[in-house]
Order: structure tokens, then sequence, then C-alpha cells
């Protein structure tokens, strides 16, 4: 139906956020007990307008989102789409963007508004390196997080594998969503600190392409007194 995911993508997206471990099934996702709120505003081509973006992105917020997964970007900066975000109690988690652009020279939105609850997430792979396709930015994108070859999940429960700053994302949304469980009160400022100053280094061709030079560690984020 049209409330059914119809590329698989955010099927995907949210079998890295939440799906559960232990059960001998398919992936676990970096946070087994996330309560995941869809909501799609892409057609079935991946398509999609500004003003559906407003919309999503209103609705998510005032039924009470904690962390907003942004898998999608364009590259029109939309005054009304960065209001919403900046009025929002929310984190949104947002992907860098995969044409091997430098987002310091030419912006991908939602990643690329300068606000203090966005993140901007670029991937990485098994190597460390840098797949070809994954936006950097030393002034623009934030971190890096798994993007090259993700098993997750697929409508009609089967499991594929993707790659993308898509697949990136929802490894540093489920993350922040462990930490907001741990701690309720944080705020999004702390939830930024814990994520970007509790990394893996990146090897320094790489680290130095993005903000803070590292990957994402799920453990040493939540794990952190500071």
């Amino acid at each position: 139906g049209s409330r059914d995911d119809q590329v698989g993508h955010g099927t995907h997206v949210a079998g890295t956020i939440g799906a559960v471990g232990n059960n001998g099934k398919g992936v676990v996702g970096v946070n087994q007990q996330a309560r995941i709120l869809p909501v799609r505003f892409l057609d079935a081509e991946g398509a999609g307008t500004t003003d559906a973006a407003i919309r999503a992105l209103v609705y998510a917020s005032r039924t009470g989102a904690r962390v907003v997964n942004n898998s999608w970007g364009g590259d029109k900066y939309n005054q009304l789409v960065m209001d919403v975000m900046a009025d929002s109690d929310a984190l949104f988690v947002c992907a860098a963007g995969n044409e091997a652009y430098d987002n310091d020279l030419k912006a991908v939105y939602p990643a690329n508004y300068d606000l203090d609850n966005v993140i901007s997430v670029t991937a990485h792979d098994r190597s460390d390196e840098f797949p070809r396709f994954a936006n950097r930015g030393e002034k623009t994108v934030d971190l890096a997080a798994p993007g090259v070859d993700i098993t997750s999940t697929l409508p009609k429960n089967k499991y594929g594998l993707l790659s993308g700053t898509s697949m990136a994302t929802p490894h540093v949304s489920g993350a922040a969503t462990l930490i907001a469980t741990a701690r309720p009160e944080v705020t999004n400022e702390e939830l930024r600190f814990l994520l970007m100053n509790n990394l893996e280094q990146l090897p320094e061709k790489y680290g130095s392409r993005i903000i803070s030079g590292g990957r994402l560690n799920v453990g040493s984020a939540l794990e952190s007194d500071t």
C-alpha cells in the first residue's frame, strides 16, 4: 500500500537502528530496544517535494521523536526546513551524501544546516577508508560510520547489502538513542559532544577530510563520563 516502504531503503535503515538481536535471525540493530516511528515522504523512485519533507519533519517532532534519522538529501537550501529543524527538540542525524562532493564547497541539505541539533555523517568501509562515493567536508561533515556492504533488513522478510551514507547515518542515530536512553536528561549539544569526542581516529589522509577526524565508537560514547 501507499504506507509501505516502496524501495527498501527505509527498511534497511530501520534495521540498522533497531533490529532485535539474540534471536538467531538476520541482523542486530545498534539499539535493540529502539522504538521506531517510520515517516515516509519519498516515492518509489526516491523523489519527493520539499513541502512533504517539511510535513514529515514537523510530524516526527510533534510526535515526540528524540532522534530523527535523515537518510535523504538534496542541494536546495530551504529556510522553512531549517526553521522546522531549529525549532525541534529532536537531534537530526543527516547523511552527508553520495556524490563524492566536498560539502564545504557544494552544500547538501539537511546535512549542511548549521544548527546545534544537526549531525552530518559520512561513510567509511571495513578498512577505515573513505569509499569513492562518500561526501566529505573539513568544516561541514562531522564524523564517519560504517557505510559499505552493510547487511540489514529489507521488505518481505528479506535481508540484503546496501552501501551509502544512508547506511552510515542510522549507526549514529542508533548510538544517539542508546545514549539518550542511558541519560534521559541529555541535551542535543551534549549528545553531539559525546558522539564527536569518543571516536576512533581515522588514518590522517581520511581523518583530515571531516571535522572530528574520526569514526563512530558506540561503546566509548556510551561509557564516557564527560
